[in-house]
């Protein structure tokens, strides 16, 4: 795991993603699910990156970070709900470089606020509450225009770290596992909320390894629209040696149903690995209902993106009581 110091020096431009992807490991895993029918299973451990700036946050906000710092701008603008992994991310980031963050937040100011948004004001970010209906407008080039009027010099963060910036930051997860494995990969597997991560996989992993996405919400033909554009944008060429899945999102987004709740403690007593509760346990419990129903063959090698997000456990502690 990343020490302040070493984080600030990677937010700062001085340490490649490539270099931090290639610190956290490829943990190969005896999973029942997995082991009884010969299917291989390794887990890139992004999660151990730090505990506050985890996961796919870290290589999402690298470049727009770096391009915030070339433009000179002041301050950082982003958007997010009340358990926003990437808005946690966000505010410890500008803090350790000393640019100043905002966030726009769905819905009213709560009488108390989140375990995250606590942290977010902690670490200095300015909170900025709007209705659900002026949240929806957070692509619109003229609602843009005006958070730049209103905030002055800033650069304007996409929900989730999103874009070609973001994107392109994630694209070294898949280059530090091409190579870090010592068998063929068939399948990497991410859970999905946008199509940025993966994206950032599709560009990068070799031509025979399959890239499944793991859609978390009802809205799997919105992420492969996402990430077919980016992939455009990034490669200018197509790819097509991927997919998202929509089977499992449990409900809908940050919907968790009694059956993943077993699943989330079965699995963390069987691996000892931590899953959060938005998007790790719906990509596991997807992977095990692929297996299950026979999606790979004996002998596969499937490697999963552990994405982090484990701060936003606090909002769902009964399942570890």
């Amino acid at each position: 795991m990343l020490n302040e110091s070493l984080l600030k020096t990677a937010l700062m431009g001085d340490c490649s993603p490539e270099h931090i992807a290639a610190l956290t490991p490829l943990q190969a895993i005896s999973w029942a699910p997995l082991k009884d029918r010969g299917i291989h299973l390794s887990v890139k451990r992004e999660d151990l990156i730090h505990p506050g700036v985890s996961g796919n946050k870290l290589y999402k906000l690298f470049h727009h970070l770096q391009f915030a710092r070339q433009q000179g701008v002041e301050r950082l603008v982003s958007f997010g709900g009340a358990y926003s992994n990437h808005l946690h991310a966000l505010a410890i980031s500008g803090q350790l470089l000393g640019i100043e963050t905002v966030a726009v937040i769905r819905g009213e100011r709560p009488p108390q606020l989140s375990a995250t948004l606590i942290d977010c004001e902690a670490n200095g970010m300015q909170l900025k509450f709007v209705s659900r209906q002026e949240y929806k407008r957070r692509h619109d080039d003229d609602y843009l225009a005006m958070l730049k009027r209103q905030y002055g010099s800033c650069h304007i963060v996409p929900e989730g770290g999103g874009g070609t910036l973001g994107a392109q930051g994630c694209s070294a997860i898949a280059r530090a596992i091409n190579d870090a494995v010592d068998r063929p990969v068939d399948s990497i597997c991410t859970a999905c909320g946008t199509g940025t991560t993966l994206a950032g996989l599709i560009v990068e992993a070799e031509p025979a390894t399959e890239v499944i996405g793991i859609a978390v919400l009802k809205a799997a033909p919105a992420i492969s629209q996402e990430a077919t554009e980016l992939v455009a944008q990034l490669t200018h060429k197509p790819s097509s040696n991927w997919r998202v899945e929509s089977r499992f999102h449990g409900g809908g987004y940050a919907k968790l149903p009694e059956e993943l709740k077993r699943f989330i403690v079965e699995f963390e007593e069987q691996t000892l690995i931590p899953l959060d509760p938005i998007y790790t346990v719906k990509l596991f419990w997807g992977i095990k209902s692929l297996a299950e129903q026979g999606y790979w063959p004996k002998g596969s090698h499937v490697v999963a993106i552990h994405t982090g997000g484990l701060q936003g456990r606090r909002g769902f502690n009964g399942i570890w009581q």
